[in-house]
C-alpha cells in the first residue's frame, strides 16, 4: 500500500529536480532549477517543519545530477551548469567547491544518468542531452569519476548504445552490470522514444540488447528505479515514467 508522508515541497514544483538520500541521516536532498538544495528530514513528524534550505548560490538549471558520497553532496551538469561542486550539507557556513569543469560542455548535460560503482570507488556519467552554444544535442558519450583522486575523464573504451537521454539507469547488486531502458534516442538521422533495454557488462565494457521490452516507448525523465531486499533477486520495479510523443 502507498503512504504519503509529506506534500512535495512547494519550492520544487515544476522546478525539474533530482533527488538523492542519505540513509544514514534520513535525510532526501533535492536541486532543480533553484539556487538552493532542499532538504528533507523523513524521520520528522511536522512536515511544516521538515522541510530546509540550504543555499549554495548555484543555479544548475533544470535537472542536474545530485548524488551523496561521503557525507558530502555532488552536484554537477543540469542544463546551464558545466561544473561539478561538491557542499559538506551539515556544514555551518554552506560553501561550494569545485572539483571540475566540462570543456567539452560549452552550456550544460543534463537528462542522462549517474552510476555509483562502489567496489571501483568511481562514479559514470552516461549519455545525456548537451547544451551547447552553437548546437545542442544528445550524445552517446561516457565519462568517469574517480572518487579517490577527484578527476574526471571520458571514456575512450566504451560508449552509450545510441546517443540518448532521458532514459532509466541502474546497476546491479553485484555491480556487474548497469542496466539501460527506454529514453529518447538518436538513430539512423532519426529521433524517437524507445522501449528496448541495453546491459553493460562493466567486466567486458560490452553492450548486449535484451529480448525483454518496456511496455511502453517511454521517456523516464521521472523514474524512481528500485531494488530491494524484498523484491526478488532479478527483479526490477519502476516507478513512475513520461511517456513521451515525438514529432518527426
Amino acid at each position: 500500500a502507498w503512504h504519503m508522508s509529506y506534500a512535495y515541497p512547494r519550492q520544487l514544483r515544476q522546478s525539474y529536480a533530482k533527488c538523492t538520500f542519505d540513509p544514514d541521516h534520513n535525510k532526501l536532498y533535492a536541486a532543480g532549477n533553484k539556487d538552493y538544495i532542499l532538504r528533507v528530514d523523513v524521520n520528522c513528524q511536522q512536515p511544516e517543519q521538515a522541510v530546509s534550505i540550504i543555499s549554495v548560490g548555484l543555479k544548475a538549471g533544470i535537472f542536474p545530477y545530485i548524488t551523496m558520497i561521503k557525507d558530502k553532496i555532488h552536484i554537477l551538469g543540469g542544463h546551464d551548469n558545466k561544473k561539478h561542486f561538491t557542499c559538506d550539507p551539515h556544514a555551518q557556513v554552506q560553501s561550494l567547491q569545485e572539483i571540475h569543469s566540462f570543456t567539452d560542455w560549452q552550456r550544460g548535460n543534463a537528462k542522462g544518468a549517474l552510476i555509483q560503482i562502489a567496489s571501483q570507488n568511481i562514479m559514470l556519467l552516461l549519455g545525456g542531452y548537451i547544451q551547447c552554444t552553437s548546437s545542442e544535442g544528445r550524445t552517446d558519450r561516457i565519462w568517469k569519476y574517480d572518487i579517490t583522486n577527484n578527476q574526471w575523464t571520458q571514456r575512450e573504451d566504451v560508449r552509450m548504445p545510441h546517443p540518448m537521454n532521458s532514459f532509466g539507469a541502474v546497476i546491479t547488486s553485484d555491480e556487474r552490470h548497469i542496466i539501460v531502458f527506454g529514453g529518447v534516442v538518436f538513430d539512423n538521422e532519426s529521433i524517437s522514444t524507445s522501449c528496448s533495454i541495453y546491459v553493460l557488462n562493466l567486466l567486458t565494457l560490452q553492450w548486449k540488447k535484451s529480448s525483454i521490452q518496456t511496455p511502453l516507448e517511454t521517456a523516464t525523465w521521472f523514474s524512481l528505479c528500485i531494488q530491494s531486499q524484498n523484491l526478488k533477486k532479478d527483479d526490477l520495479v519502476v516507478c513512475g515514467y513520461l511517456r513521451l510523443y515525438v514529432q518527426l
